[in-house]
């Protein structure tokens, strides 16, 4: 109690935890220079433009975010999930180099998308190899949602640090209600434990939401400072749940 409460159901997002903490051990590490380990250009494109060799876990403290179950917030939204979603699932298969610092640095990471069918195919494009390697070892829906990015292209001009931001605001907005709603029940149940961990919740995402909210005013290093905080409360309650 005082907790927001995760969505989807306990057996599969701790099944599907199990699947990305495993597959964070194979070779799907980013090479030194940026690109995936199953090869391409330097823009991250693999073969047949499988840029998704190379998502896989690059630090300690991804490896926790990638082996976190679901993460407290709204339920999926429709199939084709929230705009910044989509692109950075985009640049996840035509530009997996552009992505590689934010997920090393930890203010990208699975836990950040909102929709279940978009974190799904984030985490299997983290776990493989490559394009052809991810389609192959997901279920049909994600599948599917693979081949429809491999012939699409992200939007002109498309910058990862603008779109991973955009995500994480989505997120941060989609989670303060459950949080305030957390934090109602807990005082009107008289509970002080819950109400100050509810509260602290609150605090957390009202700090990080003005870094995230004024693309015109954009603070690179605070934005990012943001964005990293929030994985890690989205990990911090996944892990508890």
């Amino acid at each position: 109690a005082g907790r927001p409460e995760p969505r989807g159901d306990a057996g599969g997002g701790r099944g599907r935890a199990a699947a990305s903490a495993s597959a964070g051990g194979r070779g799907s590490r980013l090479d030194s220079d940026g690109r995936g380990s199953g090869g391409g250009d330097s823009a991250g494109r693999g073969s047949g433009g499988a840029g998704a060799a190379g998502l896989g876990t690059t630090s300690a403290g991804q490896s926790e975010v990638h082996a976190a179950g679901r993460r407290p917030g709204a339920g999926a939204t429709r199939a084709e999930g929230p705009r910044a979603g989509r692109e950075v699932l985009l640049l996840a298969v035509h530009r997996p180099a552009d992505l590689a610092p934010l997920l090393e640095e930890g203010s990208l990471g699975p836990v950040l998308f909102v929709d279940d069918l978009q974190r799904r195919t984030f985490e299997a494009l983290c776990a493989a190899d490559e394009l052809h390697g991810a389609i192959d070892a997901a279920d049909p829906e994600v599948a599917e949602l693979l081949i429809e990015l491999a012939v699409s292209e992200p939007a002109p001009a498309a910058e990862a640090e603008h779109w991973v931001m955009a995500l994480a605001k989505h997120a941060a907005e989609q989670a303060l209600g459950p949080a305030q709603a957390a934090a109602r029940r807990a005082e009107s149940e008289g509970d002080p434990a819950a109400s100050e961990r509810a509260a602290v919740d609150c605090q957390l995402l009202f700090a990080v939401l003005p870094a995230l909210r004024d693309p015109l005013d954009y603070d690179a290093a605070a934005g990012r400072s943001a964005s990293s905080r929030l994985v890690a409360w989205f990990v911090r309650h996944e892990l508890e749940s």
